[in-house]
C-alpha cells in the first residue's frame, strides 16, 4: 500500500488518491513528530513535549501509548517500531512531502539552470500552506514552520535567479509581485522584481518598485536598502527608460554539462552567498590537484549569475601549471581592468585601488583560479562591494575572510555516473568494470575523465580491457589524453615543494600500510620525529596528503605511485643522508 504523508500544510496522510481520515490533535501532533525524522529513533521526552507543547499532564506516558496505537491503527501497514525510551515510524522519506521537498531542491542544487529550475518547480509544488498548519500554535509549529518557510523563500530566490539565467522573466513578474507582498521585508524579492522588470524595459515600473521597498524598509525598520537592492535600482537608472536590462558580461569558462555530484558543497556555497553582509562573500575551494576545483567554481558561478547582474570575470593565476610560472599581481590587476574597460597604469597600488573602486559600485562575480597562496590573490580582492569571489587553490592556506570549502575525490556512485557519461552510454554495460575503473583512479574526477576519454579513443577495447591495463603497473601512464595527465598535474603541485619537502615525499612511497604516523615517516627518513611532522603538515597544507584520522596520514592511490616513481627514478642520486633507521616492526626500508 502506497502512502503519502503531507506536513506542507494541513497534515493529510493519503492512501493513493484517497484522503484518510484524520487523527485528534494529540495523535496528529505525534505522527507529525516521528514524520519530522523518518526511521529514527524519537526519544519520549521529545514526543511527549510535541503533543503537550510542553506542558504535559502525569499521565502522559500512558495517554502517549494510547495515541501511537491510534497511529498504528490509522497507519497500518507502516511499521511503528517502540524501543526503550521512545518511538520509531519505519518509512521511507520519500513518502513524506517536506523531505521530498529537501531532495529536490538539494538536486537542484548540482544541476544545471533548465534542470534545476524544473526541479525547484517541482519542489515548490508540494506546498499547500503554512507547515503544520491545523496542529495548532504548539511546540512543533513554532519550530518548524520557520525553518521551513525559509527554505521555501530561498527556494523561490534561487528559481528566479535561474529563470532570469535562462531568460525567461516574462512569467516572473506575478509570482514576484505576491512575494513582495507577502514577505515584504525580504530585500531579495524586491531586488530580482526590479531586475525582471528591468529586463521586459519597464524601466518606470523597476524604479517605483525600489522606491517602494526604500519607504518600507525606512519606515519598519528605519534601514536603508541594502546593496543588493542598490545596485539592482542604479543599474536602471543607468540603463535609463526603454532599455531592456541585460546580463553583464559574462566572461566564465563553459559550464561542464558532464558535471557530477558536489551536492553538499553547492548547497553550502549557496547558504554562505545567500546571508546578508557588508563585505564582499569570499570562497575558497582547495582540494588536490585533478579533484575537480575549477569545475565546482565554475558550476558555482554560472548558478549564481542571476544574483550578480554587472557581469562575472575569470582569472587564471596559473598557480600550479605546467611550463608557466605563476601570473604577477600587477598582470593579474591588469587582466581584471581590462575586462572592466578600464586602462591598467604603470603604478600597482594605483591599478589595486582603480580596481576595488570599480567593484564598489558593482555586484559581480570574479573567479580567481588557481591561485599560489593568500599572497598572490590579496591585493586582487574587492574592498566594500556587493560582489562575490571565488578562489581555487591547491594550499589551503587560508584567505583572511575566506569561507573554505575542501573538496575530495568523488563519492564512488558518483564516480561511475561521470566516467559513463564522459565514455558513453556502452560503459553503462559492464558496471562491475566500471566500478573497478573509477576505483583504480582512485575516484579522482581528472583520472576518471582521462580512464573514459581513452576508452573513447579506442572503441574496440571492452572496458576490462581498460580496467586491467589500468591495473598493470603503468596506470599513470595510461591515465593521459593529448596534453593533459595526471602525471602533469601532480608534477606541477611537486615542482612548487621546497627541497625538504619534495624529499619527504618522494620518500613516503616506501612507508608501508594505506596510513602512517609521524612515527612511521620516521622510522622511513631517519628524521626526527619533530621535523617530519612539521613537513607531513607542510605537505597536508599543500594537497599533496590526506588526512582522514588525527596524527594518520595517507597518500592517495595515484599519488603514492607517482612518488614512488619520483623515488625509483632518483635512486642513482643520492636523496638522502640519514642512516637507515629500522621500522618498529624491525624491517629497514631501502634508502635511495
Amino acid at each position: 500500500m502506497r502512502y503519502d504523508f503531507r506536513l506542507l500544510g494541513d497534515l493529510e496522510v493519503r492512501v493513493g488518491e484517497e484522503r484518510q481520515r484524520p487523527l485528534p490533535l494529540k495523535p496528529r501532533r505525534l505522527l507529525a513528530a516521528l514524520l519530522l525524522e523518518p526511521r529514527r529513533h524519537v526519544t519520549r521526552s521529545r514526543l511527549v513535549d510535541a503533543v503537550w507543547d510542553g506542558e504535559p499532564p502525569r499521565s502522559a506516558h500512558g495517554a502517549l501509548q494510547v495515541y501511537a496505537s491510534q497511529v498504528r491503527a490509522a497507519v497500518r501497514d507502516v511499521r511503528l517500531v517502540h524501543r526503550a525510551g521512545g518511538y520509531l515510524l519505519d518509512i521511507d522519506p520519500e513518502a513524506v512531502d517536506l523531505h521530498r521537498f529537501r531532495a529536490l531542491v538539494g538536486r537542484a542544487t548540482a544541476a544545471a539552470p533548465a534542470t534545476g529550475a524544473d526541479l525547484l518547480r517541482r519542489a515548490l509544488a508540494t506546498f499547500r500552506g503554512s507547515p503544520l498548519a491545523d496542529l495548532g500554535p504548539g511546540l512543533l509549529r513554532r519550530e518548524v514552520e520557520p525553518v521551513v518557510t525559509e527554505e521555501r523563500l530561498t527556494a523561490w530566490e534561487r528559481l528566479a535567479e535561474l529563470e532570469l539565467t535562462l531568460g525567461r522573466s516574462a512569467d516572473l513578474v506575478p509570482q514576484l509581485v505576491q512575494l513582495t507582498q507577502e514577505h515584504p521585508l525580504r530585500e531579495r524579492f524586491h531586488e530580482l522584481l526590479i531586475v525582471t522588470l528591468a529586463r521586459q524595459g519597464r524601466t518606470a515600473d523597476a524604479s517605483e518598485t525600489y522606491r517602494r521597498a526604500h519607504r518600507l524598509l525606512r519606515d519598519e525598520l528605519g534601514v536603508d536598502p541594502g546593496p543588493g537592492l542598490r545596485a539592482a535600482h542604479r543599474r536602471v537608472i543607468v540603463a535609463g527608460p526603454g532599455h531592456p536590462d541585460q546580463l553583464g558580461a559574462n566572461m566564465l569558462p563553459r559550464d561542464l554539462t558532464d558535471f557530477v555530484g558536489r551536492a553538499a558543497q553547492l548547497t553550502e556555497a549557496a547558504r554562505v552567498t545567500a546571508e546578508p553582509r557588508s563585505a564582499p562573500a569570499l570562497l575558497q575551494i582547495s582540494g588536490m590537484a585533478g579533484v575537480g576545483k575549477t569545475a565546482l567554481a565554475t558550476r558555482l558561478a554560472h548558478q549564481q549569475r542571476a544574483a550578480y547582474p554587472d557581469g562575472q570575470l575569470f582569472v587564471d593565476l596559473h598557480g600550479c601549471t605546467q611550463d608557466r610560472e605563476p601570473l604577477s599581481m600587477e598582470s593579474a590587476l591588469g587582466l581584471l581592468l581590462g575586462m572592466l574597460g578600464a586602462q591598467a597604469g604603470p603604478d600597482p597600488a594605483l591599478n589595486a585601488a582603480r580596481w576595488r573602486a570599480l567593484l564598489a559600485t558593482r555586484r559581480m562575480i570574479v573567479v580567481l583560479d588557481d591561485a599560489v597562496d593568500a599572497r598572490q590573490v590579496q591585493p586582487l580582492l574587492p574592498g566594500n562591494s556587493a560582489s562575490l569571489v571565488i578562489v581555487t587553490s591547491r594550499t589551503a592556506g587560508g584567505v583572511d575572510g575566506a569561507h573554505p570549502i575542501r573538496l575530495d575525490v568523488l563519492e564512488p556512485a558518483d564516480a561511475v555516473d561521470l566516467f559513463i557519461r564522459v565514455a558513453g552510454a556502452p560503459a553503462a554495460t559492464d558496471p562491475a568494470a566500471v566500478a573497478r575503473v573509477v576505483r583504480l583512479c582512485g575516484y579522482l574526477p581528472l583520472a576518471i575523465r582521462l580512464a573514459a576519454a581513452r576508452l573513447r579513443q579506442r572503441p574496440a577495447w571492452p572496458i576490462r580491457e581498460l580496467a586491467h591495463r589500468l591495473d598493470n603497473g603503468l596506470r599513470l601512464e595510461e591515465l593521459s589524453a593529448g596534453d593533459r595527465s595526471v602525471e602533469g598535474v601532480f608534477e606541477a603541485s611537486y615542482r612548487t615543494l621546497p627541497e625538504p619537502e619534495q624529499r619527504m615525499f618522494r620518500l613516503l612511497s616506501l612507508v608501508p600500510g594505506d596510513e602512517f604516523d609521524a612515527s612511521a615517516a620516521s622510522a622511513a627518513t631517519g628524521l626526527p620525529v619533530s621535523a617530519v611532522r612539521r613537513l607531513l603538515e607542510n605537505l597536508l597544507d599543500r594537497h599533496l596528503l590526506e588526512q582522514h584520522r588525527p596524527h594518520q596520514f595517507r597518500l592517495h592511490g595515484l599519488m603514492r605511485l607517482y612518488a614512488a616513481k619520483l623515488w625509483l627514478l632518483g635512486r642513482t642520486a643520492p636523496l638522502w643522508t640519514a642512516p637507515v633507521t629500522p621500522l618498529p616492526a624491525g624491517r629497514a626500508l631501502p634508502r635511495p
